[in-house]
């Protein structure tokens, strides 16, 4: 992996961790992993939903906003489990680029 690609996945979550961190603090969230685990499935289901048609380009907006959902919560998710994430994406990126699927 080149270090420009790892430096916008880094700018990525960490834009994401901001706003996870300033969302939950507003909310008086004080989620535990396993009820945030719950929201990620909720929301990939609400993805899910507006993929079962070929989506439009209204309806692609909509998808952006699922996927944002999707990403929030598997993020809160790894903030509350202490997961460094930079870590582990890259750690996983490197695995993929070795890796063949069939």
């Amino acid at each position: 992996m080149d270090d420009g690609a790892q430096r916008d996945i880094s700018a990525l979550l960490a834009g994401v961790r901001e706003d996870v961190v300033a969302l939950t603090q507003r909310q008086g969230w004080q989620h535990d992993y396993l009820t945030r685990m719950a929201h990620l499935i909720g929301e990939v289901g609400e993805l899910a939903q507006e993929l079962v048609a070929e989506p439009t380009e209204a309806a692609k907006e909509r998808i952006g906003a699922e996927i944002y959902d999707v990403v929030w919560n598997a993020v809160d998710l790894g903030r509350l489990l202490d997961i460094d994430l930079d870590k582990a994406f890259a750690t996983k990126r490197r695995y993929n680029q070795q890796r063949t699927w069939r």
